[in-house]
């Protein structure tokens, strides 16, 4: 069944939550990954202000300490809020803000951060996702995530073309597989354009739930992670390429925000980031290898501010922070949101349940 949507008003009840998301944490140790992408140290340049991130998920907590939310359209008719944590996760990587007095803070904290929601549970449908999207592109935000997986779908490739004809930057999940699965091409990470982002441990390795069929362009943490949960509490041990996404989406805000500095470069840049990966796609270039960042933390070799000709002194700290800044749950082998065409669930669950869910994953049909 296809469903016409159309925008809740500003003023869209809670969601009603049934069942509510997992109890999240009161008190969290300094995550892993946060220490080893260290965005504060780019932080004197850019915390990404002048960006704008729509997040396209299963919502987020508005009222939530710590994410900076400007505003948030509910496409599911569910009301707003965030019934399942995955959205609020998302949301908290990209953007948490920093305290002093707390461990857990976003790659991006001062980008101006949009939720676009799509579900209330853990599957959605293709129809809500395309008219996200869409949504997304006509605000003219500068950076859509979508930590969502489905199968290949003319409206949906026809939205992804749509937002990147304006030169709006897509970083889309590679997705997850159990380890007994056939890996396949997952949707829309694997569209032309899109920065496919897949999932790395502590140790730097590739997570065995990675998908490698996706396009992949560049790894992020996506195992073992905490960010903010539902209720103003924060979550631990979450995996997925779901949660490595937004660590790029916050970074790719990072590096359009020091861009901004001279006019036009941010388009120039985005449109050089889309060329790229196309000649790397069909074999007219090399595809960037994954390489070491400070303190281990893994980056694309050569990324966002890297240059053919050796930079002047005084723009080489800058160029080095560009390259800096560039998801599902617990236990099981990692799930993604799943859209389901036409409202339908393609695929089946994956690793335990957490909350009759397992991660962002479908439930077992």
């Amino acid at each position: 069944m296809t469903i016409t949507l159309v925008p809740l008003a500003a003023e869209a009840a809670p969601a009603r939550c049934d069942p509510e998301p997992e109890p999240g944490l009161t008190e969290i140790s300094t995550p892993w990954a946060q220490t080893r992408m260290d965005a504060r140290r780019v932080w004197p340049l850019t915390r990404g202000e002048g960006v704008t991130v729509a997040v396209i998920d299963s919502g987020v907590d508005s009222k939530h300490p710590l994410i900076p939310l400007r505003k948030e359209i509910d496409y599911s008719f569910t009301g707003n809020g965030d019934c399942v944590g995955h959205g609020t996760a998302v949301a908290g990587i990209i953007a948490g803000r920093y305290r002093s007095d707390f461990p857990f803070h976003g790659v991006a904290p001062a980008v101006t951060l949009v939720s676009l929601k799509q579900t209330n549970k853990t599957t959605g449908d293709v129809a809500i996702l395309v008219k996200a999207i869409t949504a997304a592109a006509d605000m003219n935000v500068d950076v859509i995530n979508i930590s969502t997986q489905t199968t290949d779908q003319p409206d949906l490739r026809a939205a992804v073309n749509y937002a990147l004809s304006k030169d709006i930057v897509i970083v889309a999940a590679a997705g997850n597989s159990a380890p007994s699965d056939k890996e396949k091409k997952e949707f829309p990470a694997a569209y032309e354009g899109v920065l496919s982002v897949g999932s790395v441990g502590p140790e730097g390795q590739r997570s065995e739930f990675s998908n490698t069929k996706s396009n992949v362009a560049v790894m992020a943490p996506g195992q073992d992670i905490t960010s903010t949960w539902p209720g103003g509490l924060f979550m631990d041990e979450l995996k997925g390429t779901s949660f490595a996404a937004p660590y790029v989406a916050g970074g790719r805000a990072g590096s359009l925000s020091l861009s901004q500095a001279q006019p036009g470069a941010g388009k120039a840049a985005r449109r050089g980031d889309r060329r790229r990966r196309a000649r790397q796609r069909h074999g007219c270039g090399r595809r960037q290898p994954v390489a070491r960042g400070h303190r281990g933390a893994a980056v694309p070799a050569g990324g966002a501010g890297s240059s053919a000709t050796a930079p002047a002194a005084g723009e080489r700290h800058r160029q080095d922070a560009g390259r800096r800044l560039a998801g599902d749950h617990r236990g099981g082998d990692g799930g993604v949101l799943r859209a389901g065409a036409r409202g339908r669930d393609p695929g089946r669950a994956a690793g335990r349940a957490v909350g009759q869910a397992q991660g962002m994953a479908p439930r077992t049909p």
